[in-house]
């Protein structure tokens, strides 16, 4: 005799009762629009858990002039960011189940493909300029029209076997600069998602990420790439053009929630090992922490530079940072140390220093500039950091499309070259902790780092 599964038994507890009432003919509509209520209200409340409760949405409607153009169910603005979310409660058939391939792919439009027509409309809505949104109380809200990425999401109410591969097989979906590759997901995976990553910084990381990928990642289910993200930080070696994830991924994540929603678990981390705890305790950690709710462009954009890196080159730079605020200690002076990630035209200055904001802030700023220029990058961020208090102080955000410059060639000509041992390559950094440090001393003096060299000969 087989033993009862708690998964068998939660999943039939779930779907049994859409059976039940759709052979009430008088309560079958009514059941219906509660289906559809219960994905929409759900969903939404997981994502207060992450996002400030007053940046979700629901029932927006879309006026273009006097017709309405769209309608999203749940939306998110968080600062430069919105997830458009079209939520669906449309069962796959037994026939589709069994194998019906004609069947499985109408289910699959019914379900998912008009789900995100409607997603994409909104998401290309947002952008438009003199747009009215309305709640379902009829009032108006205002949002900008100048977004940085807005994610198409299709939610199910069920399990779809296979959800993932079907989305890639089936989807007909089209990419923006702004608009993202779309994400189709059930209800179950959102409720992961929110549990596990429980911030904006690491929500929409992960959801960048993994549009960034788009179809290049290959599951069964999206719950495998999730974990995949959480336990290695969907970085892989030699930059792969596809990538399969087995199943047998999802195992940790799947043991953490047991650990989180169960009892009798204890002995199970309630977190695996991964992105989510490598900082912790650590100068980068601290700055997480301190950025991680904020919808500060700038400040997300430093946030997502830091989770773009290895855990080696990470510790690294917690290195290169304490070394600095050692050096500080010693002469008080300020110091800095610069990360350029050329294959994606972008960087990261990091300055330590205990000067008056305006000073600091204007000296990130300059150099800042000098080095996106020196790096023809399209993208540079910096970062202030405090040696008394070991925190992070601010940052500033620096992006414009590199063009050449006399005026900026004059500027820097005087700046130190960067070794290229100093570049940021797939996520990772060669260089070792005290080569990252420049400090404010003469050329021709003995480098701090200790080798016996002039400064302008060794470290520069």
């Amino acid at each position: 005799m087989l033993p009862f599964y708690s998964s068998s038994n939660w999943e039939s507890l779930y779907e049994s009762p859409f059976f039940w009432f759709n052979a009430d003919s008088s309560y079958k509509m009514t059941a219906s629009d509660h289906r559809g209520e219960f994905t929409e209200d759900f969903t939404a409340d997981c994502l207060r858990k992450v996002f400030p409760p007053q940046n979700v949405y629901t029932n927006i409607d879309i006026y273009d002039g006097k017709n309405r153009a769209g309608e999203i169910d749940v939306l998110v603005v968080h600062g430069k960011y919105a997830i458009v979310i079209q939520a669906k409660s449309k069962k796959l058939t037994i026939a589709a189940r069994k194998g019906n391939s004609k069947q499985l792919k109408s289910d699959f439009k019914a379900a998912v493909q008009d789900a995100y027509d409607q997603s994409y409309l909104c998401a290309e809505l947002l952008q438009k300029k003199d747009v009215k949104f309305k709640d379902a109380e009829g009032k108006v809200i205002a949002f900008g029209d100048d977004y940085e990425s807005i994610f198409p999401v299709c939610i199910v109410s069920d399990h779809y076997p296979a959800l993932a591969s079907q989305a890639q097989h089936f989807l007909r979906h089209t990419v923006t600069e702004t608009i993202k590759h779309p994400y189709v997901m059930d209800v179950f995976l959102i409720d992961m998602m929110t549990e596990m990553l429980s911030s904006p910084l690491y929500f929409l990381d992960f959801v960048t990420k993994r549009s960034n990928h788009g179809d290049s990642i290959h599951s069964n289910h999206e719950l495998t790439t999730l974990s995949c993200y959480i336990i290695q930080n969907l970085f892989f070696d030699e930059n792969p053009d596809m990538v399969v994830l087995d199943d047998d991924v999802s195992a940790t994540l799947e043991l953490a929630m047991l650990a989180r929603r169960e009892d009798g678990f204890d002995h199970v981390p309630k977190t695996p090992r991964g992105i989510l705890t490598i900082y912790s305790g650590t100068l980068i950690g601290n700055i997480l922490d301190d950025i991680k709710n904020s919808c500060d462009l700038g400040l997300m954009k430093l946030g997502f530079h830091i989770l773009s890196l290895s855990e080696d080159s990470g510790n690294i730079i917690n290195d290169a940072i304490s070394q600095m605020v050692e050096l500080n200690k010693k002469d008080n002076k300020h110091h800095d140390a610069t990360l350029p990630i050329l294959e994606a035209k972008k960087g990261l200055t990091i300055h330590v220093n205990n000067d008056e904001d305006e000073l600091s802030g204007k000296r990130l700023v300059t150099h800042c500039e000098k080095r996106k220029y020196t790096c023809k990058a399209d993208e540079w961020v910096g970062l202030c950091f405090s040696p008394v208090s070991s925190r992070f102080r601010f940052a500033t955000y620096h992006r414009s499309k590199w063009e050449p410059s006399v005026k900026m060639d004059k500027m820097v000509e005087s700046l130190p070259k960067i070794s290229g041992a100093h570049e940021v390559k797939n996520g990772k950094v060669d260089f070792k902790g005290k080569q990252a440090i420049r400090t404010k001393i003469g050329r021709n003096s003995s480098c701090p780092c200790g080798s016996g060299k002039k400064f302008k000969r060794c470290c520069i």
